[in-house]
């Protein structure tokens, strides 16, 4: 049960940086709104929205599509249902996997 909670905690934590990494780097102009209407943190600049979502993982041992698949299925419901609507919004998703770290990049395949 002590791990569910510090998992939970960490996670917390983790969305927390995300969204002081995001003040931190917001221009002028630039909006935050934390537990925005679209994502964890919605960053809104002059012509661009950026939705970031956060997902912490420390149970999983490696990273696999499936455990990345609902926050990416809802990022895609809501571009289909706001394709149209300017400013556009670009989609972020962080996550965190034990033991590994980089970039990697989503494709339609």
């Amino acid at each position: 049960m002590s791990r569910t909670a510090e998992y939970s905690i960490k996670g917390y934590l983790y969305q927390f940086l995300r969204y002081l990494s995001e003040i931190l780097a917001a221009g002028k102009d630039t909006k935050i709104t934390i537990e925005g209407a679209i994502e964890d943190v919605d960053v809104a600049a002059p012509g661009l929205t950026i939705a970031v979502q956060c997902k912490y993982h420390e149970q999983v041992e490696k990273f696999t599509l499936g455990k990345i698949y609902k926050p990416i299925i809802l990022m895609l419901e809501h571009f289909s249902n706001t394709i149209e609507l300017k400013p556009k919004i670009y989609y972020r998703l962080f996550c965190h996997f034990p033991d590994q770290e980089g970039f990697r990049q989503l494709t339609k395949e």
